[in-house]
C-alpha cells in the first residue's frame, strides 16, 4: 500500500473514480516492474509526468460520500497520493523525475509535499518541476535523452483533454529510449467533438487535425450528404469503437510493433471516457516483448477488476 500524501499541504485535486485509481495502479505497477528490470542495467533512468498535478487527490465519489455526514465514512475523503508521489517513492528508484503542470499552484503543492517527505527522512531521486506546456516539456526531455545513449525514460501523458499534439507523439516515437503510457480522451473529448445533427465547429475540426496529425479522421468518422435543396451537411459515421480503432491505427503508424495492440478502457461515471495505451519507442523486438508482457499483464488484470 502506498503512503498517504503529506497532510500539512492543503491543496488537493478533486476528481476521478475507481477507474482513475485503476489507471494509476497500472502505471505505478509498471514503473515498479520497469525499475526491477532496468536496475540490473547500467542505464540512467528517468520518469517524466507532463500532467503531474499537486500530488494528492480525492475521488469525486468519495467527496460525495464524505458530505453525507456519517462519521464512519469520513475516511473516504482522505487524500490519496497521486502518481507523481508514488513514482518518487519506488525502490529501486529512478535517478531523475521530471514533473510538469501548467497550473503553478499544483506544482507548488507537489514541491512542498516532496520537500516535506525529504525533511521526514525519505530518500528521493533528483526532482525537476516545470510549469510549461506538456508538448514543450516532452520535446525538452527527448532532446535530453537523445544527447546520451545511456539514458532511458518512462513517460506518462495523462491529459485532461486533447492537449497532447501529434507532433509530440512523433517526437517520442523518434527517440528510441522511451516507454510511453498515454491516456486517450476517446469518449470525453473526441467523441463529443464529432458532429451529430449539427455542423461541426471549425475550431473543433482544427483541434482534431492537430490531435491526429492529419485530416484522415474526417473520412473515417464523418460522411457528407445533401438535403432536398442540395445543401451539404456533415454527419458522423463512426461510433466510439470506430474512434478507438482509428486512433490505435494512427498510433501504430508511429510506433509500429512497439505499440501494445490493446487499450484499457476507463469510465467516467457510467460512460466510457478514456483509453489507456502503452507503446515502446525502441526499435528492438526484444524490448517490445518484455515491455508488452508486463504492460499487457497489468492491463488485463485491471480490466478483469483484480
Amino acid at each position: 500500500m502506498s503512503k498517504s500524501p503529506n497532510r500539512s499541504t492543503g491543496r488537493v485535486q478533486r476528481f476521478g473514480n475507481k477507474d482513475t485509481a485503476k489507471k494509476q495502479s497500472v502505471v505505478v505497477d509498471y514503473l515498479a516492474a520497469y525499475l526491477q528490470v532496468m536496475s540490473k542495467q547500467p542505464f540512467h533512468l528517468a520518469y517524466v509526468d507532463a500532467f503531474a498535478g499537486c500530488g494528492a487527490r480525492i475521488d469525486a465519489a468519495d467527496q460525495e460520500t464524505a458530505q453525507s455526514g456519517f462519521p464512519f465514512e469520513a475516511l473516504a475523503s482522505q487524500p490519496k497520493a497521486g502518481t507523481a508521489l508514488e513514482a518518487l517513492r519506488l525502490k529501486p528508484g529512478f535517478h531523475r523525475c521530471v514533473f510538469g503542470d501548467l497550473n503553478a499552484r499544483h506544482l507548488q503543492a507537489l514541491g512542498q509535499r516532496i520537500s516535506e517527505a525529504r525533511a521526514a527522512g525519505e530518500v528521493l531521486p533528483e526532482t525537476i518541476l516545470l510549469s510549461v506546456d506538456a508538448n514543450e516539456l516532452v520535446r525538452r526531455e527527448c532532446e535530453w535523452l537523445a544527447s546520451n545513449s545511456n539514458r532511458r525514460a518512462v513517460m506518462f501523458l495523462d491529459p485532461y483533454g486533447m492537449q497532447v499534439e501529434w507532433g509530440t507523439l512523433q517526437t517520442i516515437a523518434a527517440c528510441p529510449q522511451i516507454d510511453l503510457w498515454l491516456l486517450l480522451p476517446t469518449g470525453i473529448a473526441i467523441n463529443r467533438l464529432l458532429p451529430w445533427k449539427r455542423v461541426q465547429h471549425p475550431k473543433w475540426a482544427e483541434r482534431m487535425d492537430s490531435f491526429y496529425g492529419s485530416k484522415d479522421w474526417r473520412n473515417a468518422f464523418t460522411t457528407t450528404e445533401k438535403d432536398l435543396l442540395g445543401v451539404e451537411r456533415q454527419l458522423r459515421s463512426s461510433d466510439l469503437d470506430g474512434i478507438v480503432r482509428f486512433t490505435m491505427d494512427r498510433l501504430r503508424s508511429l510506433f509500429g510493433g512497439g505499440l501494445y495492440p490493446r487499450a484499457l478502457s476507463l469510465k467516467s461515471g457510467r460512460h466510457q471516457a478514456y483509453h489507456l495505451v502503452f507503446a515502446s519507442s525502441s526499435k528492438r523486438n526484444q524490448v517490445w516483448e518484455i515491455s508488452h508482457k508486463i504492460a499487457g499483464h497489468l492491463m488485463r488484470k485491471a480490466q478483469a477488476g483484480s
